[in-house]
């Protein structure tokens, strides 16, 4: 996982999840690794197990998991929330879509340069520089369409409380 491997994390993962179907550490890296590839649905589900788990064994790591369960959560609708904004202008979701696809091109290009370094920091680092660019990018973009829609592209924000959880109707599930 520290590697960013995470199509190799979930693999091992379900492997791990096939051979017993109740590994809480299983469904917890599942869902992380499932969060990094941008499937928020799918973290859910696995988050929620891991949850499951967690609870059925009185595990020390409930706080931690649904830390990450809420993560997923608000991910998912943060998802949600971008396709609603963008069926709301299609030159908006062009414009957003060119500017993810050269995002990808710009990581691919610094993963190939980062092949082979023995330092995986700095290329992690390098990485984080160039999404955090190119996401201001995409958000200064909502913001002049918002600008010049009259605040039609405002998103609606999500509150997430922090609370322990005791069982799944804290979570809203």
């Amino acid at each position: 996982m520290r590697l960013s491997l995470w199509e190799s994390c979930i693999d091992d993962c379900l492997r791990s999840i096939e051979l017993d179907n109740t590994n809480m550490k299983g469904f917890y890296y599942l869902a992380q690794a499932q969060l990094a590839l941008k499937h928020p649905n799918e973290a859910l589900n696995s988050a929620m197990t891991a949850y499951h788990e967690c609870l059925k064994t009185n595990n020390s790591s409930t706080r931690n998991v649904s830390e990450l369960v809420l993560q997923a959560k608000k991910e998912k609708w943060e998802a949600k929330e971008k396709e609603r904004i963008r069926r709301r202008s299609a030159l908006l979701a062009e414009l957003e879509e060119d500017l993810q696809r050269k995002m990808g091109t710009e990581l691919r290009r610094v993963d190939i340069m980062c092949e082979g370094r023995e330092n995986t920091s700095d290329a992690r680092e390098e990485r984080e520089e160039v999404e955090t660019t190119w996401r201001h990018k995409i958000e200064e973009l909502r913001t002049v369409f918002a600008i010049a829609d009259g605040g039609l592209q405002q998103r609606v924000r999500m509150t997430i409380y922090r609370y322990p959880i005791r069982g799944c109707a804290d979570l809203g599930i």
